[in-house]
């Protein structure tokens, strides 16, 4: 599914009452996953997502997503993010799901993990984490 393609659907998904679930897979090289997830967190219903989109170079990634406020919050419980992600973007999209329960990340890159620069997850529902990365470990801190 190309980008325009998703653009134009994610909206009109919003008029789906019932809408629980949602998976879009990709082999197109996207490089903004940041209009997905800004659609994607406008579906009120939804409690499962996952993107799997075709690995990057995660230097092209581009998920601008600011830290979420407590009006932006979504009713997702389950999410699987199977595309590159740094660790500041994992940690601004989890920002908007306060009621993570399960969790997966797969990425073959590098995800430098460094609580200096970031401030604790917080993550008081979760009951499932799976990450299947290459992961350099400086420290990660969950708080439940």
């Amino acid at each position: 599914m190309e980008l325009d393609t998703i653009n134009v659907v994610l909206p009109r998904l919003m008029s789906l009452p019932c809408l629980y679930s949602l998976t879009i897979e990709t082999e197109s090289d996207l490089k903004d996953f940041g209009q997905i997830y800004r659609s994607i967190f406008n579906l009120s219903k939804l409690k499962y997502f996952k993107l799997k989109a075709m690995d990057g170079i995660e230097h092209d990634i581009d998920i601008s997503l600011p830290i979420a406020t407590n009006q932006q919050l979504t009713s997702i419980q389950r999410l699987t993010l199977d595309h590159p992600c740094r660790f500041n973007q994992l940690h601004n999209i989890l920002s908007y799901t306060s009621q993570i329960s399960h969790l997966k990340i797969f990425s073959a890159n590098d995800i430098r993990i460094n609580v200096n620069n970031i401030s604790s997850i917080r993550l008081p529902n979760l009951i499932h984490l799976s990450i299947e990365a290459y992961i350099i470990w400086n420290l990660i801190r969950l708080k439940c």
